[in-house]
């Protein structure tokens, strides 16, 4: 039996379009999933990585925010193993690098019409990168002067960035000064820690 070369064509272009339906159909149904393949997506995404730092909203948390380090959450920084504090806290002071960037070459002009007569917030946040190294060298300092002197408390430094100042905690209270830490012993260990540290710099 004779089929016209027209014919011929009209049944290839049939089977060549059933083909691309075909695909088409299955990628779609691939690409979009079940819903239940949806909520598995959606609470993957929304667990903490097993390395590496995690931070989220959460309202019921210290500050606002809950943050996992390797996996684990912490609610303060001390709670932290002294064996992961100094990789948070080189972590912490890349972030704070990270914030500088330069900017681009479009922004600049703008910036500084904007900005004339302000200062550059560039010095201020290589200030906050070094003041919170520093306050949390001086920290490691202090918790072995604690554990020497046997003394049972909690008893941290740090430097606030966001309102660049130095804050010490002790147990639950917060101090802005040291002359306001009603246990002498804690302020003559905190002095030595600071002096201990400035030999070694």
């Amino acid at each position: 039996m004779n089929i016209s070369p027209m014919v011929l064509m009209v049944l290839f272009g049939a089977f060549v379009g059933g083909i691309a339906l075909g695909v088409l159909a299955g990628w779609f149904t691939w690409g979009t999933g079940s819903p239940a393949t949806k909520d598995e997506a959606k609470t993957r995404a929304s667990r903490p990585p097993k390395r590496g730092l995690f931070v989220h909203w959460d309202r019921d948390a210290n500050h606002g925010i809950r943050v996992h380090w390797q996996g684990k959450p912490y609610a303060r920084s001390w709670d932290l193993p002294d064996e992961s504090r100094a990789d948070f806290q080189r972590l912490l002071h890349r972030l704070i690098q990270w914030f500088d960037q330069p900017e681009s070459r479009q922004s600049k002009p703008r910036a500084r019409a904007a900005s004339r007569g302000a200062p550059s917030a560039r010095p201020r946040l290589d200030e906050a990168a070094t003041a919170v190294r520093m306050y949390a060298e001086i920290d490691d300092i202090l918790q072995e002067l604690l554990q020497r002197a046997q003394i049972q408390r909690r008893v941290h430094v740090r430097f606030l960035p966001q309102h660049m100042q130095v804050v010490v905690y002790v147990d639950t209270q917060s101090y802005t000064s040291l002359d306001d830490i009603p246990d002498e012993r804690i302020r003559a260990l905190i002095r030595e820690a600071v002096r201990r540290w400035e030999r070694s710099h």
